[in-house]
């Protein structure tokens, strides 16, 4: 993204959509790939609803939690490369809405500067839970050993193809970070055979990309991007001398790397040792290979021709403690006969209308491995499924959250998903799955859940807020609050009552407890004297989630950890809501559904 589009002509490509008054958030080559790829409306109604020139309170505290950040910059010589920038939890400090003070310690070897005005382009991820923030920031200030920079975007992404890690930065080694001789070897198109063997064993990849844009012979907006990219061992290939070549997955369906490389084809390359801290930093040209899916999952591929790179051990002061979890959206690797690995294939038990536009449906929990005794799920994680040959022969990967709660997994050995029919996968299963017909099962993830996501529930109990399709994990929660005697108050947003999956079952508990609360909030029309006839019981109010309404349903939200999964303009507005009524970010967890 990295630049406004204000600019853009008609004659200079892909134009903004006639509905919009305002610039959009992309430049010409994003909109150009969002045009080739068909993704032109969704990516601008994304865009323009997540991407913020500020930083707000749950960005702030996100970036001062990371003990990483992935930065990306272009030298003067033209050359991309990216960065990883280290300290404890706290060397990232917003110092108001619009900048990030960086106590800045770079790698022994970094060949990146920052220098006053210089774009940077900046990805933080929680390694240990997926979550994603970018930012797109120009520099103002690099002295005294501080970095300061002015948010120029900033927007999260979603959770797809992170390995899960619990990273542990060395204090010792951080001490001496950047200023203590490591072993550096330095190249040009040729990789030697070390760093072959670092590529090809590695499961994550940073990329740095840039655009400069020239108009009417006066310099026009320019900007830098860092994104992150993930995938089982080896999803990057080493061809020839110096050539790289990966799969571009399924994505957001934004594209600002690929449209950064359509106006910019100059991009950098990090690969990282989480176990000992090496780094491998590569600089050259990439390209897209459009109309090549032959490796696992790609839906295009991506080309690198390697111009400079630079090898350092034990640059980066961290180390991994436990093991890895490897993300349930990454591909299944090719096997040698070219096959993938093995899968499990479950047969639909059967099927149900919650809703005219929700199916759930009923499968079977697969076998444990031998010995293995944990439970299949916690309430609020998702599994995920591979659907081979609906788009042009790709497989396509999705996952739903696990609408039954965990107790009922347990007793009947079956598990359920939920699904609204919104796309071409969702169609297929509305339209085509039917009882004992088999889908490929990858496993089950997730760390919105009651223990993963709050340190721990208060005394005053749980709100949980939900919208839409957003309600299964909202459900299997609501279950485990009554079996643990947590007070909850429910708060579901719906459109009206032909839209609510799951009332009922909240309808029957809220009667039975005197600390339950089920509330519902109908934003659409229809008439609220059939509602209140149709669910005693449930508290009913016209409108969407404001702050009287959550006073008057949960006095004492203040208290009370919060999770919440919808919409995200749902959620953002949500947020909003509870923060003007006392909550820290810290009490609010949310899930999203759109990735």
């Amino acid at each position: 993204m990295a630049a406004l589009a204000a600019a853009m002509s008609p004659s200079s490509g892909p134009i903004v959509p006639s509905r919009y008054t305002t610039p959009s958030p992309y430049h010409r080559g994003e909109m150009a790939v969002q045009d080739r790829l068909g993704t032109r409306l969704l990516a601008e109604r994304i865009g323009r609803a997540s991407v913020r020139d500020y930083l707000n309170d749950q960005a702030k505290a996100f970036f001062n939690e990371l003990p990483l950040l992935f930065v990306g910059s272009r030298c003067p010589d033209g050359n991309m490369w990216a960065t990883a920038l280290a300290g404890q939890p706290g060397f990232i400090a917003p110092t108001d809405d619009h900048h990030l003070a960086v106590q800045l310690r770079q790698t022994y070897g970094d060949p990146v500067v920052f220098r006053p005005g210089d774009y940077v382009g900046g990805v933080g991820v929680m390694l240990h839970n997926r979550r994603r923030n970018r930012l797109n920031c120009r520099v103002e200030s690099n002295e005294g050993g501080e970095m300061v920079m002015r948010v120029v975007e900033s927007f999260g992404n979603c959770p797809k193809y992170i390995q899960v890690r619990d990273i542990a930065v060395d204090d010792e080694k951080l001490t001496t970070l950047g200023t203590e001789n490591r072993v550096v070897t330095h190249g040009t198109t040729a990789l030697g055979p070390e760093q072959r063997a670092f590529i090809q064993r590695s499961d994550t990849l940073l990329i740095a990309s840039g655009h400069e844009q020239v108009r009417n012979g006066e310099d026009g907006i320019s900007g830098c991007d860092c994104n992150h990219r993930g995938g089982s061992p080896g999803f990057v290939q080493v061809h020839g001398d110096g050539t790289l070549k990966w799969p571009d997955f399924v994505g957001n369906n934004l594209f600002q790397t690929l449209g950064n490389m359509e106006v910019n084809p100059h991009i950098g390359l990090l690969f990282i040792d989480f176990d000992t801290g090496d780094t491998l930093q590569l600089t050259g040209n990439g390209s897209v290979l459009w109309d090549e899916r032959s490796l696992p999952g790609a839906q295009r591929t991506m080309k690198f021709d390697t111009v400079k790179w630079v090898h350092v051990l034990g640059a980066l002061p961290i180390t991994t403690r436990g093991p890895v979890q490897p993300s349930p959206y990454n591909p299944l690797p090719a096997s040698a006969d070219g096959s993938t690995a093995s899968v499990v294939g479950l047969k639909l038990l059967a099927r149900r209308n919650e809703t005219h536009d929700i199916v759930t449906f009923e499968f079977e929990v697969p076998k444990s491995a031998e010995g293995e005794e944990k439970p299949f799920c916690e309430a609020g994680q998702f599994a995920s499924f591979d659907f081979p040959l609906l788009k042009n022969g790709e497989t396509l990967n999705r996952t739903w959250t696990i609408s039954s709660p965990p107790s009922q997994v347990a007793s009947t050995g079956r598990f359920t998903i939920s699904v609204k029919k919104a796309g071409l996968v969702s169609g297929y299963l509305h339209e085509k799955l039917m009882e004992m017909h088999e889908v490929v099962f990858r496993g089950v993830d997730g760390d919105f859940t009651l223990d993963r996501a709050a340190k721990c529930i208060p005394r005053a109990g749980v709100l949980l807020v939900a919208g839409g399709i957003g309600v299964t994990p909202v459900r299997a929660m609501f279950d485990v609050c009554l079996r643990r005697a947590y007070p909850v108050t429910v708060l579901y947003a719906i459109r009206n009552l032909q839209d609510a999956a799951f009332l009922t079952e909240f309808q029957k508990a809220a009667g039975g407890y005197d600390d339950v609360t089920v509330a519902v909030a109908l934003t659409g029309s229809g008439s609220m004297e059939e509602a209140l006839a149709a669910f005693p019981g449930v508290r009913l109010f016209p409108g969407r989630i404001s702050a009287s309404l959550i006073a008057e349903v949960c006095p004492d939200a203040k208290e009370r950890e919060v999770f919440q999964c919808g919409p995200t303009a749902m959620m953002d507005a949500t947020t909003a809501t509870l923060q003007s009524l006392g909550l820290s970010t810290a009490q609010i967890h949310q899930e999203s559904f759109s990735f």
